[in-house]
């Protein structure tokens, strides 16, 4: 089997080397970056197994290298494990910038272990480009059908737009939805 590479982003000192020795000794090659635009380039240099970024990076923030890895066609299926501070609304922001997961200080390694495992099953990059290009192909006729059934029970342009946003799961999305349509 292939050794797994894996990006580990921390520009504290004590945390590079507990996370060096702890995925050396799980299998990992282990690359080391203290700057996120760094993360950036390397990501697509080495294509790793997984990424542990933090939120405090030079360069760019780990927010910002997530949103830029996860929107880009070359690593947006490379899994983005945050390190946070265990605030809500840091995770709940990592999320929504595109990391799979998020773990908080201080690390524990059971639990990293676990979300690294959980993460690289879900597949190879080409596995879920497949299934992604596969699915958009079944999408856009199934939105139709969605939009169709919602115009008829609507009877206002903005009924048929909460129709449709009210099977979006979550609000923040919903709201999202109903305004890009206002754009």
């Amino acid at each position: 089997m292939a050794q797994k590479n894996i990006i580990v982003a921390v520009n504290v000192p004590a945390e590079q080397v507990f996370l060096q020795e702890l995925l050396t000794a799980e299998g990992f090659c282990v690359t080391i970056i203290d700057d996120g635009k760094k993360v950036e380039t390397q990501s697509k240099a080495l294509k790793p197994h997984i990424i542990l970024i933090d939120t405090i990076l030079p360069g760019l923030n780990g927010y910002q290298v997530i949103r830029v890895i996860s929107q880009d066609e070359e690593t947006k299926y490379i899994p983005i494990i945050l390190i946070g501070s265990g605030e809500v609304a840091t995770e709940k922001w990592g999320i929504r910038q595109g990391a799979g997961a998020v773990i908080t200080r201080p690390i524990n390694a059971q639990a990293l272990l676990e979300k690294i495992s959980l993460l690289g099953t879900k597949g190879s990059a080409e596995t879920l480009l497949l299934a992604e290009q596969r699915l958009a192909y079944y999408i856009g006729p199934l939105a139709k059908v969605l939009v169709n059934k919602a115009a008829q029970e609507a009877t206002s342009k903005a009924q048929l737009y909460q129709i449709l946003a009210s099977n979006i799961p979550g609000n923040d999305d919903q709201k999202e939805f109903l305004a890009s349509l206002e754009k």
